[in-house]
């Protein structure tokens, strides 16, 4: 990524307020940013937040892992999954089943755990 870099455009918008933009230029920051993997939050220039996907700040190492998925990772993962396939970012796809998960059963199906992020979403 040599010489690719993040700029803070500022633009006066119609009412003449100011209005900044963050451009990524670095092209695997972009793609990150879009798969819901980097997550940026705040107000530009001067108060911005970069953390990870999964709410790590950025940079910060991943947690432990096991070695193998648990039942519970592979029924969110198709729950984010099948909400991608919906058109959902993966960064609302994320949310939107972090907040259904509570409101089903232990038990839910990946169905169950859709329908119910679905029906979140339209209430």
């Amino acid at each position: 990524m040599g010489g690719e870099r993040a700029e803070v455009v500022g633009r006066l918008d119609e009412k003449g307020g100011a209005r900044c933009h963050l451009i990524l230029n670095a092209s695997a920051h972009h793609r990150a940013l879009h798969d819901g993997r980097l997550v940026i939050t705040g107000t530009a220039p001067h108060d911005l937040q970069f953390t990870h996907g999964d709410g790590r700040p950025y940079g910060a190492p991943p947690p432990p892992s096991s070695r193998f998925a648990t039942e519970e990772d592979d029924l969110i993962a198709d729950a984010e999954s099948a909400l991608r396939n919906l058109g959902f970012s993966a960064v609302h796809a994320r949310q939107a089943v972090k907040l259904a998960r509570a409101h089903v059963s232990a038990e839910a199906t990946t169905q169950d755990l859709v329908r119910e992020a679905l029906r979140a979403r339209r209430a």
